[in-house]
This record gives structure tokens, sequence and C-alpha cells, in this order.
């Protein structure tokens, strides 16, 4: 463990392009945890030669170009967390207005009963001849 730490510290910084981009979001499908990945991602990717690590980036890029991907896993990802937040919140936003209408239908409802029981007891009050038809 301290020759990881000694191997870490003496590393350069990689800078995190599509290279450590694939290979975190490959540990990340493996159901590897943010607080091991990223630092396992940058320690893999500083003991990869800088002229290995730009041969595999051009490599990256062609394929790219050749298949005419514009997006990334992580962009695609990111653009359908986003979308699903949007979705949510419109359906969290859906949900109340419903709720809203509930009430007032069952608030409605609620008014009609007690009407129909006034009118039932003001009835019963008239047949029975009495009074002034306070209930």
């Amino acid at each position: 463990m301290e020759e990881l730490e000694a191997f870490r510290e003496s590393a350069p910084e990689c800078a995190h392009g599509e290279l450590w981009s694939l290979l975190d979001w490959s540990l990340w499908g493996a159901g590897m945890a943010d607080v091991f990945r990223e630092p396992l991602a940058d320690t893999m990717l500083a003991a990869v030669p800088d002229n290995v690590r730009q041969h595999a980036e051009a490599i990256m890029a062609d394929f790219k170009k050749r298949r005419e991907i514009t997006k990334t896993g992580v962009t695609v990802y990111q653009e359908q967390r986003d979308e699903v937040a949007r979705l949510k919140a419109r359906l969290d936003a859906a949900e109340w207005t419903i709720r809203q209408a509930l009430s007032q239908v069952e608030h409605e409802e609620a008014v009609h009963v007690l009407n129909r029981y006034v009118a039932a007891a003001e009835a019963a009050q008239a047949d029975q001849g009495g009074g002034d038809g306070n209930v």
C-alpha cells in the first residue's frame, strides 16, 4: 500500500480526458464506488507512458470519427439523468395538480352530501309538521 501511495505522489497528474473517462466508466460499470474508482483510474492512467496514452486517445478519436459518434457514454448518461430529473419534476407538478383537483372534488362532494342531509332533515321536519324550517 505504501508503494502505491509513493507511486501516486510521484506520478504526474493526468488529465481527465476521454481515456480516463472510459476507464472510469468501465470501473463504474463493474460496480466500483466513487471513493475507490476515481483514484484507481488516476493511478492506472498515471502508470501508462505519455506516448501510449496519446496513441490510445488517437485511436479513440479515429474510432469516434469513423462511427460518427458525437456523444460518449458520459454525455449520454448526463443527458439521460437530466431528462429523468425534468420528467420527475413534471410528474411531481402533475401529481400536486391532481391532488389539488381531488381535494376540490372531495370538498364539493362533501358539500353535496351535507346539502342532501340538510334537505332530508328539512323534509323530515316538514313531514312532522314542525316548525320554522331550522334544522
